[in-house]
């Protein structure tokens, strides 16, 4: 009589991903003293926390959002190689060519199941009009490949947006300048509470001023939450001063569009700016 062999069940395979914020919490602050995360989030646990959250959304493994998330100007971006790897993993892809592409002209085709081929060019003259031929970098050094990276970028976000979440290419927001804070001249009008007046004394604060109350989130959906939550930290992280970090959250606080748990992650964000500014004088 034949013996059947019998399988062993299978280990489960180790994972970092991260179940709750205090777990999300923890591994952000392991990563940033570690020596294999992008030298961009070394010592820098709130902008892990934040791409982990924003690779998370987008399907992307904790690990997988570091390598292939990156803050340019404030702004969460991904990277050409990694935003082709997760549109090719959308159950709509088809198939792309850049087979098409010369040292003149970037070319990419891509096909969405149920939509016609659709090509995006970017060719020197554009590079030219745009200002990016003859800058150091890159654009000096591997010309040809850039033209492609644009043309790719163009494709991509046109024919899927739904995958990419509005995340530009990193290769492109690398080309677009610094935004400036937005000012205006506002006649200053006197305190009107107590919080009013610690406020304008805050310079710098020495603990952020928060509200006593628990913040009720407003109608915003998942999405809306996770994008307005997204920006402030980033604003946070992106602050020059402690002041200003500071007016970030604190009207962040005032609004209630975020839940306690977001406030409480936008905290730690703001903890870790707070001690970042604090080394630099």
């Amino acid at each position: 009589m034949q013996e059947l062999a019998v399988r062993e069940p299978a280990t489960p395979s180790f994972s970092m991903t991260p179940r709750n914020l205090d777990e999300a919490m923890q591994f952000a602050k392991i990563m940033a003293d570690s020596d294999l995360v992008p030298k961009d989030f070394k010592g820098k646990p709130g902008n892990i926390l934040v791409a982990i959250q924003k690779g998370l959304e987008i399907g992307l493994s904790p690990m997988s959002a570091l390598e292939s998330i990156a803050v340019i100007n404030g702004r969460a971006s991904l990277w050409g190689d990694g935003m082709l790897a997760l549109v090719q993993a959308s159950p709509v892809y088809e198939w792309h060519d850049e087979s098409q592409s010369t040292p003149q002209k970037g070319v990419c085709i891509i096909k969405r199941k149920g939509h016609p081929e659709h090509r995006s060019e970017f060719s020197l003259e554009d590079a030219k009009r745009a200002g990016l031929l003859g800058k150091p970098g890159p654009w000096t050094q591997y010309t040809a490949r850039m033209l492609t990276l644009r043309a790719r970028a163009f494709a991509l976000r046109d024919k899927f947006a739904d995958a990419l979440k509005g995340l530009p290419m990193a290769e492109e927001a690398m080309d677009l300048p610094a935004r400036e804070p937005i000012t205006a001249e506002v006649a200053p009008t006197p305190p009107s509470s107590l919080k009013d007046r610690l406020r304008a004394q805050l310079e710098p604060p020495a603990e952020v001023v928060e509200s006593v109350e628990e913040p009720t989130a407003t109608d915003l959906g998942p999405d809306d939450t996770m994008i307005v939550f997204n920006d402030l930290a980033l604003e946070i992280q992106a602050a020059e001063t402690v002041k200003r970090a500071s007016e970030i959250f604190n009207e962040a606080v005032d609004k209630g569009q975020l839940p306690k748990v977001k406030i409480d992650a936008l905290k730690v964000v703001m903890q870790e700016r707070l001690g970042q500014l604090a080394k630099k004088k």
